[in-house]
């Protein structure tokens, strides 16, 4: 488990308790699996970027809804797609290749670009 430094974990139970939703629901509102919620709630994974501003529209029902033209960009490529790939390639890969991609992300994150 990763040490939440900036207590990310304890904001994202809060808003859920204050709620009085059930992970299972707020994973459902989030459009996420429970497993990947209770992962951000617990501090295990991190959760992306901006999502306490989308958990607390989730709770309070002014989540935006995307519509399928949103997943194009300006050169009309279908990001769901290719969302969906990275997707199925990342699962496909092996632990420790998943670890290093965790470490680059979190670098990159931190310093900007390689």
């Amino acid at each position: 488990m990763q040490k939440d430094v900036y207590g990310l974990a304890d904001e994202i139970k809060r808003i859920r308790t204050d709620a009085k939703l059930r992970q299972v629901d707020m994973a459902e509102r989030m459009g996420v699996s429970y497993r990947t919620y209770s992962r951000w709630e617990t501090g295990v994974t991190t959760p992306p970027d901006g999502i306490i501003k989308r958990l607390k529209a989730a709770v309070s029902g002014e989540a935006p809804t995307i519509k399928r033209n949103d997943l194009h960009d300006a050169h009309g490529v279908d990001l769901g797609m290719e969302v969906m790939e990275r997707l199925r390639r990342y699962e496909e890969l092996k632990y420790e290749n998943k670890q290093l991609l965790k470490k680059v992300d979190a670098y990159v994150r931190k310093y900007g670009d390689l």
